[in-house]
């Protein structure tokens, strides 16, 4: 097989976020996903595709981009593990289960398949922005497959891509009809990293100039990956918008009737599913996550704005790293070391003690080389932001390096 290389740019937002506000814009607490190295990924499978996915070929592309260690919270699960494998559209593409079947040998759950349908057979990939607003995926979840499975097992949805989340969503809301909830979806890649926040609702909102459309919009975008939103407001114009106005009120209202739609409580209070999908999930560790849009958690304004100013430095240090780990992802062997001391320089220009300025390097150089994880980073740029005086909370260039 032939190992892919290619270079791209990342959206990123440069709004700034108090510590709350940033830890929810990172966390997206179900998906999890073994590598963001996407378009070299597409390339990949569009080269299986044109051979019709043969098994040995499928097997090495999996095994180039799949990493055991991304999917280690598995091996914590007290209750048995059952890998969904997400249906075919083409009923070609084997790899979603060439993962499922790697996943379980990691970590042992039972793999299912032919488990849902596909209602219709074209790709999401050839539909164009607007058709994918018109036509949505759409599953029919086989009862029987799905009512043998154990009361208690833990439903982990496996495919290999995941862009804006509206299969796995789609999915998720057949499973609902039957009573069964997914805890995990699992895939190779995953375009977005980030959930649809506040910020992003207030855009689309905006460029539909009819406010009142706010909870439909809400109650459809909440929860879904950033691309979701991204795919609305590329066809969003003069045009579209009353198409894609009835989109949000039709959608809104077939979402409540399932109890999966999101509501939009008062400014700064948590955004979260009305039904049986989640009012509150656990995280890895176990402690409860309010879920809900990101951005609309509580801040830090109005308190210390030594501290907001603390929090919004620390952040723009994980956005910068976080755009020079994707440019690691993309370089080759010969780049890298050069994106690597270009993220330590940011972090020395931060000053400050070594004590917390150490451990944020080696957070640093593990998070950009894709080693280490966005919440490590983020809590040592906190520690760290958090250590200076007053005085040594300097703008960018303003210190000469960490004290030693």
């Amino acid at each position: 097989m032939r190992w892919f290389s290619l270079s791209w740019e990342r959206y990123l937002l440069s709004d700034p976020f108090s510590l709350s506000e940033m830890a929810r814009f990172f966390r997206n607490d179900e998906y999890c996903t073994s590598s963001h190295d996407v378009p070299i990924f597409k390339l990949a499978k569009e080269a299986l595709r044109a051979c019709d996915f043969p098994l040995e070929e499928s097997q090495a592309v999996v095994r180039q981009f799949f990493d055991p260690k991304r999917f280690e919270h598995l091996q914590d699960s007290s209750r048995p593990i059952a890998y969904l494998v997400a249906p075919s559209t083409s009923g070609t593409n084997i790899l979603p289960r060439i993962v499922a079947e790697e996943l379980s040998a990691y970590y042992p759950g039972e793999i299912v398949q032919g488990w849902a349908t596909p209602e219709s057979r074209t790709r999401n990939a050839l539909k164009s922005s607007i058709r994918k607003l018109r036509e949505p995926a759409q599953f029919n979840v086989i009862p029987e497959v799905v009512d043998r499975l154990p009361a208690n097992a833990r439903l982990v949805l496996v495919d290999d891509e995941v862009t804006t989340g509206g299969s796995a969503r789609a999915l998720r809301h057949g499973l609902s009809l039957h009573n069964r909830s997914v805890d995990d979806v699992l895939s190779l890649g995953q375009s977005e990293l980030r959930k649809v926040n506040a910020r992003d609702i207030d855009r689309v909102v905006e460029k539909l100039q009819d406010p009142s459309l706010r909870p439909a919009v809400v109650g459809v975008l909440g929860g879904q990956l950033k691309h979701a939103a991204n795919y609305i407001e590329r066809v969003l114009n003069d045009n579209t918008r009353l198409e894609i106005s009835a989109y949000f009120v039709a959608e809104y209202a077939r979402l409540r009737e399932l109890g999966l739609a999101y509501d939009e409580p008062a400014r700064g209070a948590a955004i979260g599913p009305r039904g049986p999908e989640t009012a509150q999930r656990q995280d890895r560790a176990g402690a409860a996550i309010p879920a809900g849009l990101p951005g609309e958690s509580g801040s830090v304004r109005g308190g210390d704005y030594r501290a907001e100013g603390r929090s919004i430095q620390a952040f723009a240090v994980v956005e910068e790293l976080t755009k020079l780990r994707e440019q690691w992802s993309a370089a080759g062997h010969i780049e890298r070391p050069g994106i690597v001391r270009k993220g330590l320089g940011i972090v020395d220009e931060l000053g400050g003690p070594g004590r917390t300025g150490i451990p944020l390097r080696s957070a640093a150089r593990d998070f950009m080389e894709g080693k280490g994880s966005v919440d490590l980073l983020t809590r040592r740029a906190a520690e760290h932001v958090a250590a200076h005086s007053t005085g040594q909370i300097l703008g960018k260039g303003r210190r000469t390096g960490i004290d030693r």
